[in-house]
């Protein structure tokens, strides 16, 4: 079987399901690519993967999940005037999102940190708000 997922949910899901799934169907080989979502939608039409977990776009194929998107960060950089942002790079689908949202609201803000890494939006002691998508437990 042939799974894509993005990162988000490849750190925080992904041990305990592949773990999971091999106790369940131990004759059956996962091969697994973590990449944006984009990505793995277009690998998904072209055939390359089975199944791919993540974040829908104008490309998705069948939506199966919806979450609602919620902002993350200190109140202490809240309140800062322009919102410093932090945002996953190359096409992070959740600028164009917030900046709407922002912009909506009258806030100014500024995208600060740009990382193609989790692990580097999580880095740096300021700390920005930076939108996300939290999965009910």
């Amino acid at each position: 079987m042939r799974f894509g997922t993005v990162q988000d949910l490849a750190d925080a899901l992904l041990p305990r399901a592949l773990a999971d799934f091999s106790r369940q169907y131990p004759g059956v080989t996962v091969h697994v690519q973590v990449a944006r979502s984009d990505a793995l939608l277009e690998q998904a039409h072209d055939g390359d993967l089975d199944f791919a977990a993540c974040f829908t776009g104008p490309h998705a194929l069948r939506e199966i999940r919806r979450e609602p998107m919620v902002w993350l960060g200190h109140r202490d950089v809240a309140g800062r005037d322009p919102l410093p942002l932090a945002m996953l790079d190359p096409g992070c689908g959740y600028i164009e999102a917030a900046g709407e949202s922002l912009r909506r609201h009258g806030r100014a803000f500024a995208v600060v940190l740009r990382t193609p890494s989790l692990l580097g939006l999580r880095a740096g002691p300021w700390r920005p708000a930076s939108p996300s998508v939290a999965g009910r437990r």
